[in-house]
């Protein structure tokens, strides 16, 4: 790294720390900037120090920058002035992703009208690195560091940086060392003028006379002599690197035949496997069709054979239905018969009483005709009616089913209640339950519902 002394001759300090001669600023946008150099990029220990005189403060106001924010949108390099509230502050990049910076916050208020030095000190040796700050020469706070990114471009500024805060107040006897001071140094040098060629010191600017001038020299010789020992080292390098390109280029072109031999080969194999893939996706694709063909006719079949047993087993359970309602109604008309003979004898009963009784016999004899008629309507419905109603809903009970066929027949509440021997309330909340086996809407119609099976 260039070293470059940058001196700036001063007048009239004091014991007590105050300057004669400053740079003022104005707060709106004046400020110095002195370029950029590699000497002003320190990556380890650092230590940053300036004299200020401010008041008024109510914004942070930068006395020296070097800070930026990267393209990883984290802050990188260095800053110290005041915070909004009037304390020193040091501020240091940091590499973290969900940190923008460090902050080391002075105690002691330092926008009074008074002269006082702030020293900001980062020392990177030994287990855990810190940062500290120094008002007059006291240590005012102390902060770790563990993740700090200090170099930054060898930009540097006084009274601005780059978020374009500007300093309010006056700045002198600017430091910036590639080491961290210690306290006893700083305690020692903080109101001594220095003479340029102290240990570790990058640059010092001392401003003269109260106009904002500045003088600076340079160390010549040790530059001239850094000039051409780099040039020495940048020729060998270019050489370095020319040899290193020529095998980089032969190395390339070896690679180059190889890649393409190797291509040539790659492409056959590929073809190959590509129309090997193509036949025996075809082939898998056959087979799957031939498989899916004989799974769909053996199901087909299945679902026939099953279709044709509950058929009949429905079939032959309306028959046996119809035979014992018939042989019931038989029964029931021998016994009206001989149950009227019975009453003829009973010559103490008014012609009203017989008919009363006449009428509930004869209704008797209606209710289980009625029966028999429509048990035999129902098992003369279509198999398919029920094969298909229980596929589709195969959570229905015998007696739902019956009851959906006797929907289909167009049977009132009044004949279904006669058939199952309950009141027509009961059709009616029985009706209510099929809708729901079947998931349909209160809205829809169940006669229409269930004449899609028919």
């Amino acid at each position: 790294m260039k070293k470059v002394y940058l001196v700036i001759v001063s007048v009239g300090l004091g014991a007590a720390v105050n300057a004669q001669t400053t740079l003022t600023f104005d707060g709106s946008n004046n400020y110095k900037h002195f370029g950029e150099s590699p000497s002003f990029a320190i990556s380890g220990d650092l230590t940053v120090e300036a004299k200020s005189k401010a008041t008024r403060i109510i914004d942070y106001s930068p006395m020296i920058s070097n800070l930026m924010e990267n393209e990883s949108g984290n802050y990188q390099g260095y800053w110290l002035g005041i915070d909004t509230s009037g304390f020193a502050l040091f501020n240091i990049g940091c590499s973290s992703p969900d940190q923008p910076g460090y902050d080391v916050l002075g105690t002691s208020v330092i926008d009074d009208e008074k002269w006082h030095h702030i020293s900001g000190v980062v020392n990177s040796s030994g287990p855990s690195p810190t940062a500290m700050i120094y008002v007059d020469g006291v240590l005012e706070n102390t902060i770790p560091i563990p993740n700090a990114l200090i170099l930054s471009p060898g930009t540097f500024y006084i009274g601005t940086d780059t978020w374009y805060y500007f300093h309010l107040g006056e700045v002198d006897d600017v430091r910036l060392w590639n080491r961290a001071l210690s306290s006893s140094e700083i305690s020692r040098d903080f109101n001594r003028s220095l003479n340029g060629n102290e240990n570790g010191l990058v640059a010092l600017y001392q401003f003269g006379l109260g106009s904002g001038k500045y003088k600076q020299f340079v160390h010549s010789e040790w530059d001239n002599m850094k000039a051409i020992k780099q040039k020495l080292r940048d020729t060998k390098k270019d050489m370095l690197e020319a040899e290193k390109d020529a095998k980089q280029a032969e190395r390339d072109r070896e690679q180059t035949e190889k890649e393409n031999e190797l291509l040539e080969k790659s492409q056959i194999i590929i073809a190959l496997v590509a129309f090997s893939m193509v036949l025996l996706t075809m082939f898998l694709r056959y087979r799957a069709v031939q498989s899916k063909k004989v799974i769909l006719k053996q199901a087909q079949l299945e679902a026939a054979e099953q279709e044709q047993e509950i058929l009949a087993l429905t079939v032959k359970e309306e028959n046996r239905n119809v035979q014992a309602l018939s042989l019931e109604l038989l029964v029931k008309q021998d016994f009206s018969k001989s149950l009227f003979q019975e009453l003829n004898k009973y010559e103490s009963l008014s012609n009203s009483e017989k008919n009363s009784i006449e009428i509930f016999i004869q209704n008797e004899l209606d209710v289980k005709s009625t029966r028999a008629l429509l048990q035999d309507k129902m098992g003369g419905l279509s198999g398919d009616f029920y094969n298909l109603l229980k596929r589709d809903h195969a959570e229905l009970s015998e007696n739902d089913i019956k009851l959906a066929a006797m929907i289909v027949l167009k049977m009132t509440n009044k004949e279904i209640a006669i058939s199952k021997n309950i009141t027509a309330a009961s059709v009616r909340i029985t009706k209510v339950r099929l809708k729901k086996k079947l998931a349909i809407s209160a809205e829809i119609d169940l006669f229409e519902y269930l004449n899609k099976f028919l």
